[in-house]
């Protein structure tokens, strides 16, 4: 089964409800490209952010440079993706190494806790 709205563009054919695969495909992508162009940070704003989180952190370059080379820069929990977050204890403001997104926010939201992590874990291997 093809688009219903043949004679529209895709992006067209998307607003009006179309949601063929080949619409929504095209649709996601015309928007995350759009996105891109809109909210693209200039090298000297990533720097700048880059700085303000070492400072943070109280954190060097060098140390940063450190952790990452020693992670290989690989998150140093699932050990896929690439290392982009400082880690740090809440509590004690330690850094404890650079995570991907998913498992710092991960870890964000069992609060750090491990009882929170094992209870996670108990109930996983019951499935």
């Amino acid at each position: 089964m093809g688009c219903k709205y043949k004679i529209l563009s895709r992006i067209s054919a998307y607003e009006k409800g179309c949601r063929c695969n080949d619409c929504v495909e095209y649709y996601n992508e015309y928007h995350r490209n759009d996105y891109k162009t809109k909210y693209k940070f200039s090298e000297s704003a990533k720097n700048k952010w880059f700085r303000y989180r070492l400072s943070k952190y109280n954190l060097d370059e060098t140390d940063y440079e450190r952790i990452y080379h020693a992670q290989k820069g690989i998150c140093a929990i699932c050990g896929i993706n690439e290392a982009t977050d400082i880690d740090h204890d809440h509590r004690t403001g330690v850094v404890r190494g650079i995570l991907c997104n998913g498992c710092n926010t991960g870890l964000g939201m069992f609060k750090d806790s491990q009882e929170y992590l094992l209870n996670a874990i108990c109930y996983l291997k019951g499935y």
